[in-house]
């Protein structure tokens, strides 16, 4: 397996870079040779500045819309019921009303994620209810004298029978 040292050392050996400082310097150094070096006609205009702005802005209230805060996805899908439901049970939106036609995916995973560890949690707490359950009626039947063997030997008589009566025509011969 290739390590990400050796890795810099293959690169570095091509690009001449000494290899000896961090791992980190040595990433930078070699990267920062393979920039492409800026020109002079690749300046910003204030018309491109505000162009920009605007495509951000656009893009931070479709972000708003759909539920996301900070982070913008473009990626998003129509939700299903099943997704609607999730999504107003977890609390991002107060009814399936309020949810918009389109959803980022981020949300929606979000929401499923959130879901998903609530039905864990739910399912060990029923877990330890069922457990504690088994323990008490195991106690409650060792207190009245029964164990796993006498209830096995009456479900099974027939067979316990005949086991018993091979067993005695061996020591009777």
């Amino acid at each position: 397996m290739i390590s990400r040292t050796n890795i810099f050392r293959l690169i570095a050996g091509v690009q001449g870079v000494n290899i000896h400082n961090s791992s980190k310097t040595a990433f930078a150094t070699v990267f920062r040779r393979c920039r492409p070096c800026s020109t002079s006609s690749s300046t910003t205009t204030e018309k491109d500045i505000t162009t920009t702005e605007k495509a951000t802005q656009k893009q931070q209230s479709q972000a708003e819309v759909s539920g996301q805060s900070g982070r913008i996805n473009v990626r998003g899908h129509r939700p299903s019921e099943l997704d609607k439901t999730i999504l107003v049970k977890t609390g991002r939106f107060k009814s399936k009303e309020d949810i918009p036609d389109f959803v980022s995916d981020d949300v929606i995973n979000r929401a499923k994620s959130k879901t998903r560890i609530y039905l864990n949690i739910l399912m060990a707490a029923i877990l330890m209810v069922a457990i504690a359950f088994m323990i008490r009626k195991g106690r409650h039947d060792v207190d009245e004298g029964e164990s796993l063997s006498l209830v096995n030997m009456r479900r099974h008589p027939q067979v316990y029978q005949t086991a018993i009566e091979e067993e005695e025509k061996r020591h009777s011969k």
